[in-house]
């Protein structure tokens, strides 16, 4: 019978497993009498900062330096100043964001939250044009001519250039004649015309 190499396979296997085995347990027991206790390290803890994300494309071809970059606004014109710098962030309580959110009640015909935004905003900048343009795109939308009138000369008086009147938010002031007179008194005299 063939039992006989069977039972030495058997020995052969179970004596290199217990083999491996007792040479494991040796390297084990002699490790920790070697290392003594296990060291310790020191954390610092530390609170990580919110960055910005840019999704970046690899594009396989040739790469051209950029020379220049043109900053274009959807009016004719010249930017002469940007009143925000680039990554600020804007508080509830500040002008830019109380007439941006004017702005944006303004086009939801949100009549009452509008004007309490643009009140805020006057109260903390009386005499600037942003306030006043913000405060003549509001009553336009609003369709409150005579105010978006007054509005509309306080912003020219503080500087804003007339181009800006030439979004299609005042379409319905060109007919209005003081209206009509400001655009011309501000070299915007082709605004109204047909």
């Amino acid at each position: 019978m063939k039992l006989i190499p069977w039972l030495s396979v058997v020995v052969i296997v179970s004596a290199s497993v217990s083999g491996l085995f007792y040479y494991k347990e040796s390297l084990s027991n002699d490790q920790q009498m070697q290392a003594g206790p296990e060291p310790s390290a020191k954390v610092q803890a530390f609170r990580a900062q919110n960055t910005y994300y840019q999704k970046q494309l690899s594009v396989i071809g040739e790469g051209h330096a950029v020379k220049y970059i043109a900053l274009k606004n959807e009016l004719a014109g010249k930017v002469s100043k940007v009143n925000i710098a680039s990554g600020d962030i804007v508080g509830k309580n500040e002008v830019k964001y109380l007439t941006n959110l004017a702005q944006a009640y303004g086009h939801l015909k949100q009549a009452s939250k509008a004007v309490e935004s643009l009140n805020r905003a006057q109260v903390l900048a009386p005499n600037s044009g942003e306030v006043a343009y913000a405060s003549a795109i509001v009553y336009s939308l609003l369709n409150e001519k005579a105010s978006a009138i007054h509005h509309v000369k306080a912003a020219l008086i503080n500087n804003t250039g007339s181009v800006l009147f030439n979004l299609p938010w005042f379409d319905a002031l060109c007919n209005e004649q003081l209206f009509q007179q400001l655009m011309t008194d501000y070299d915007n005299a082709s605004r109204c015309s047909v």
